[in-house]
């Protein structure tokens, strides 16, 4: 955000359907429910206020503007509601736990992705510092939009960006790649295309590639074409989210 002089909402949610879900109770019982549950939202307005709060002076002490915003409703709704006054949607990922181990998607994360109007950011608990930036392509419309979206924030403009593609087939995507390379070219990226072979599944073929190449950032959409159906929160998906140690910029 500094380094575009760009402005920040920070939005925080308190969703009465999880904290309070709904329950059967006798005959007057509702008052009494009513009357349990209000202290659980009233500690989580509190804790949302804190946390908003530290936001403010986290950007103020970094020397980037920045709002509040603090609502009450399904977080996944509220988010891809308020992310329209924007032009990116940034939000938390669990960090992996290790090379073994994928964490779960949270239905709000994945809700999340299913209803932006605008490029999801999901940034890791732990940011490895890296000089490329890895775009997953396949010519499909959302990995296309997602490209689209790398270039019209006018993000990592000083870093290499390299396009890859899993093959199962030798050089099913080298039209996509070359015209993927073309746009890049054409706005001034410095950029570099590959094919990777399909060894494993899809997802382990294109992580493996990720890990080696060692990128700032991932792009990619949330499903593709072919093989990559599946990508619409199926294996690959989920494995980037759950396994990936940089932040991914999603779009669909």
């Amino acid at each position: 955000a500094k380094a575009h002089s760009a402005s920040l909402l920070g939005v925080g949610v308190v969703d009465p359907t999880v904290l309070s879900p709904a329950e059967p109770v006798p005959i007057g019982g509702a008052a009494y429910k009513h009357e349990r549950d209000e202290p659980v939202l009233a500690t989580a307005r509190q804790h949302i206020s804190e946390l908003l709060g530290a936001f403010l002076q986290s950007t103020r002490s970094s020397g980037v503007s920045a709002t509040t915003l603090q609502k009450e409703g399904d977080a996944d709704d509220v988010l891809a509601r308020e992310c329209q006054r924007g032009d990116l949607l940034v939000v938390g990922l669990k960090h992996r736990g290790n090379d073994d181990v994928t964490l779960p998607v949270s239905d709000t994360l994945e809700s999340v992705l299913k209803k932006a109007a605008r490029p999801v950011l999901c940034v890791p608990g732990q940011i490895i510092a890296g000089e490329t930036v890895v775009v997953a392509y396949d010519g499909s419309l959302p990995a296309a939009r997602a490209l689209s979206s790398l270039v019209n924030l006018g993000l990592f403009k000083d870093h290499i960006i390299k396009v890859i593609a899993v093959e199962e087939v030798a050089g099913e995507h080298v039209a996509s790649l070359t015209t993927a390379n073309e746009f890049l070219t054409c706005h001034g990226y410095q950029t570099h295309i590959e094919t990777v072979p399909l060894t494993a599944s899809v997802a382990d073929s294109l992580l493996s590639r990720i890990v080696a190449l060692k990128p700032c950032l991932v792009v990619m959409g949330t499903h593709g074409k072919g093989w990559l159906r599946e990508m619409l929160f199926g294996s690959v998906t989920k494995a980037v989210l759950g396994k990936v140690s940089v932040p991914v910029l999603f779009d669909h």
